[in-house]
């Protein structure tokens, strides 16, 4: 593996293991941050569970899994995708910067919103990455062009 992309994806997958085990073992702070959220969430998806400490813990699970298959190279266009999708919902419900009451609190509350949305850009980036490989479009099309025309 290059050691450029395994450095990156060890960045990436290192602050959602981190952040993951710290749900896992303490959920309960962020199960209330994220109370408005994931009500509205199961007016949505009503097969989510009612506690949200659970929702809390199976996101913190998520993060760790598919962060550690990132840092391993193992399916990382996938993992990447997965952690991009689960960050949205996080930083909806952990980072209401707009709600803060005083300044200080919501600058700290926009620099982390920020800081995800820049996290998810590079999740993105990640999830297209192909390794030097040319996409299966580009593959077919070029076969497509190497067979011979019968006229």
């Amino acid at each position: 593996m290059d050691p450029l992309r395994l450095l990156a994806r060890s960045a990436l997958g290192a602050i959602f293991i981190s952040g993951g085990i710290d749900a896992l073992r303490n959920p309960s702070g962020r199960a209330k941050l994220a109370a408005p959220v994931t009500e509205k969430a199961r007016q949505v998806a009503d097969f989510l569970p009612e506690d949200n400490e659970q929702l809390v813990r199976i996101n913190g699970a998520v993060h760790v899994a598919a962060g550690g298959l990132l840092v391993l190279g193992k399916f990382p266009r996938l993992s990447a995708l997965v952690l991009a999708g689960s960050l949205i919902p996080t930083t909806l419900g952990g980072h209401r910067f707009w709600e803060a009451d005083d300044a200080t609190t919501r600058k700290n509350q926009q620099t982390h919103f920020l800081k995800n949305v820049a996290i998810v850009g590079g999740l993105l980036f990640a999830s297209l990455d192909r390794q030097g490989n040319p996409s299966l479009g580009w593959r077919a099309r070029r076969a497509a062009h190497r067979i011979p025309h019968v006229s």
